[in-house]
């Protein structure tokens, strides 16, 4: 059962949080990385993102925690699924999460073979699974379509309106979680 829900973004601190739950004695954090170890669970992340029923305790099974994408995204449905759960929002400031974001995640400018290793772990190489993949990772809440992505299938996100997205999504968050677990 999950006694810690993460509801930060991906490069907000998340890897450095499940690092620390984990030191403090929370058995397993489930974190992206986990996909990697659990190809399977890329499925229960798509049901999800179609809007179909998840069993959160299955897919959780052994973790106490979670934090990072694809999870974070659910934040809302998993704070309903586990009442006595904390919650922890880690935020940056939306420049610098904006630039880490670019740089890392959404880079264009990443060597194909480093893509393919790091896709390589989702068998990532079939029509379609690209764009599964960034819906899946899209940290704003939102439906995307092919129409936001570009040739290197990768998302069109601009500065401008990558900031506005990240600040009312930390907003509602921090409304939605003040409300519900005061």
């Amino acid at each position: 059962m999950l006694k810690i829900i993460g509801a930060g973004l991906f490069r907000t601190g998340t890897l450095s949080l499940k690092q620390a739950l984990e030191d403090l004695g929370f058995t397993k954090c489930y974190h992206f990385i986990e996909i990697l170890n659990n190809p399977k669970h890329l499925d229960i992340w798509k049901a999800a993102a179609d809007g179909k029923t998840v069993d959160w305790d299955r897919l959780f099974a052994g973790f106490q925690a979670t934090t990072d994408s694809p999870a974070c995204r659910y934040y809302q449905e998993l704070m309903e699924r586990y009442p006595e759960a904390k919650v922890i929002l880690t935020v940056r400031s939306p420049e610098k999460w904006y630039k880490s974001s670019y740089d890392t995640v959404y880079s264009h400018n990443r060597p194909l073979l480093h893509r393919k290793i790091l896709f390589s772990f989702f068998g990532l190489f079939r029509p379609g699974h690209w764009f599964r993949l960034i819906q899946l990772l899209t940290p704003f809440n939102l439906k995307i379509s092919s129409s936001v992505i570009l040739s290197s299938m990768m998302p069109k996100l601009t500065a401008g309106t990558s900031l506005v997205v990240w600040w009312m999504r930390t907003k509602l968050c921090r409304i939605h979680i003040t409300f519900n677990r005061s």
